[in-house]
């Protein structure tokens, strides 16, 4: 019987796909490194809470132009860089979204989602180390939440963009305007909703287990 052929995108996606994944690598490596020491937080039941409501969010994808789509996961991987040390979002990113069928497409949605969360947990926790105040008001946290959504979606639709690009053969600038243009807006207005559902599963208002907050939120 002879092996399946491996199927293989065009040289130039392939290149793109490795750099994505080799970049998440790399810097999953660093965050690791870096904050080897930095406590879990959260536990096993808290863990696969979180990423259950991951896998739920790439279920719901946002449909775009050119075979192209996109997913409001990110709330929920910014949710997670805000209770976790900065290697756990990236890594559970990277793990919970695969599903289609196609390999190369697979590794290239886990990778870039891994690497625009790894980037994220960076920004968020430049704004916890170096706090910002207005007067008597600590700014961190919004501050920190709304560049930590920026950073994840330039990084993203960058990345989304690109692979269109090289894909279809269009250029950069169609691609990113009938694709992610007109996404930037809503990834700024719904980031306060990572750190708001974040904050609600370290200070329960119901019961004692604060994904029944979060749950009751998301309702």
């Amino acid at each position: 019987m002879a092996l399946k052929r491996l199927e293989l995108p065009p040289p130039r996606v392939l290149l793109l796909i490795l750099f994505a994944f080799l970049a998440f690598l790399a810097l999953e490596g660093f965050l690791l490194w870096a904050y080897r020491d930095a406590p879990l937080r959260l536990g096993i039941r808290d863990l696969l809470f979180w990423g259950g409501l991951m896998l739920w969010s790439v279920q719901v994808r946002v449909r775009l132009p050119l075979s192209a789509s996109m997913s409001q996961f990110f709330i929920f991987a910014l949710a997670l860089v805000v209770l976790t040390p900065p290697w756990v979002a990236p890594l559970l990113s990277f793990l919970l979204q695969w599903g289609r069928k196609i390999w190369y497409k697979e590794l290239f949605n886990s990778s870039q989602n891994a690497l625009a969360t790894a980037l994220a947990a960076l920004a968020w926790q430049f704004f916890q180390q170096n706090p910002l105040y207005l007067g008597p008001w600590n700014l961190s946290a919004g501050v920190g939440i709304a560049t930590a959504s920026l950073v994840f979606f330039a990084v993203n639709s960058t990345l989304v963009t690109t692979a269109i690009q090289v894909d279809k053969k269009v250029p950069w600038r169609e691609a990113w305007g009938k694709n992610v243009k007109w996404l930037a807006l809503s990834y700024l207005l719904l980031s306060p909703m990572a750190l708001l559902l974040a904050r609600a599963y370290e200070t329960p208002l119901l019961g004692n287990w604060g994904g029944w907050t979060v749950l009751l939120f998301l309702i």
